[in-house]
């Protein structure tokens, strides 16, 4: 078979991350658990595994003017910001999954707990795109922390304990057209000045290409973000014509290929604000695995945009 990576992306294969997937599944707290998880084993250089993810591609309405404070948040630390965190914010970051991964993070808010409630809005200036939020919090140190979240006039709220556990609360929130999403974050007595948070959103460039794919009537599908190279095997397809459909939001280039048993096509997308589409077809005459593998093409890996696909069976 002929080799489909190029030479200078065979380091990123290295560390590529598989997902077996079988099913379209909804998006929710599982799927959010296991994006951090699998983030978690990555960073601790667990190697490549294999994970089951598959997230249901919904139809919801495209705002094409989010991007604005889309990257506000706190910055991933890198070594030269590293020392501005505290252990107990590094320790929440660690638990989100979000230590060690590059790029600005547009869903990430991470911040101590002091005396008075901590505000902070995503999509203010620019509104996110229409759609469902999973939203992940935890919390490290002492006490407790209460967090509020509404996207229009009905509060919502989660009491969240400090402590040295790794668990994950989940919340929902839902922007039925393009919109921000507000949170309140104040600790107890015990919390002040003893305890750090974070909140990791769903990445609203995910959410615009979900948006942007629309619907279709996938065997298999997955999103993501440009941090790390992936890799989508779906066993025992059926002989036939398939085709991948993908879209990109953000402002990587991307190299997509698609192999089906010993078919194999390859090419490139470069991501857009308004989410560029890429469509690659073949056809098979024997059962035999569908492998989609996404890389970045400079084989650099910022989080700087954001896909969603789809495996489909052509009629």
């Amino acid at each position: 078979m002929a080799d489909l990576i190029d030479e200078p992306l065979r380091e990123a294969f290295m560390q590529l991350r598989i997902e077996v997937v079988g099913d379209v599944v909804p998006p929710g707290p599982e799927a959010a658990h296991r994006t951090v998880a699998r983030r978690r084993r990555m960073r601790n250089g667990l190697g490549a595994g294999a994970v089951a993810l598959a997230i249901a591609l919904g139809v919801l309405a495209f705002g094409p003017h989010y991007r604005g404070d889309a990257r506000t948040g706190v910055s991933a630390p890198t070594q030269a910001n590293l020392a501005d965190f505290g252990e107990l914010r590094r320790a929440v970051l660690t638990r989100l999954g979000m230590l060690d991964v590059p790029g600005q993070w547009r869903g990430l808010w991470a911040w101590d707990v002091y005396g008075d409630p901590a505000h902070h809005t995503f999509g203010a200036g620019a509104p996110w795109p229409a759609g469902t939020y999973d939203g992940l919090v935890t919390c490290a140190g002492r006490g407790s922390i209460t967090v509020t979240w509404w996207t229009s006039d009905t509060p919502i709220t989660l009491t969240v304990p400090c402590s040295s556990k790794t668990d994950l609360a989940h919340f929902t929130a839902y922007l039925p057209t393009p919109g921000e999403i507000s949170l309140i974050a104040q600790g107890d007595a015990l919390a002040t000045g003893q305890a750090a948070f974070g909140v990791l959103m769903t990445d609203p460039y995910i959410v615009a290409a979900k948006n942007a794919l629309g619907p279709g009537s996938f065997i298999a599908a997955t999103s993501g973000d440009t941090s790390e190279p992936r890799q989508t095997v779906v066993e025992g397809t059926q002989p036939g014509t398939y085709r991948v459909s993908l879209v990109c939001v953000g402002t990587d280039t991307l190299q997509v290929s698609f192999m089906l048993g010993d078919a194999h096509t390859r090419d490139d997308v470069v991501c857009t604000d308004g989410g560029a589409r890429l469509d690659l077809q073949l056809t098979s005459s024997t059962v035999a695995a569908s492998v989609v593998t996404i890389v970045t093409a400079d084989g650099e890996f910022t989080g700087s945009a954001g896909y969603a696909y789809g495996i489909s069976q052509v009629p």
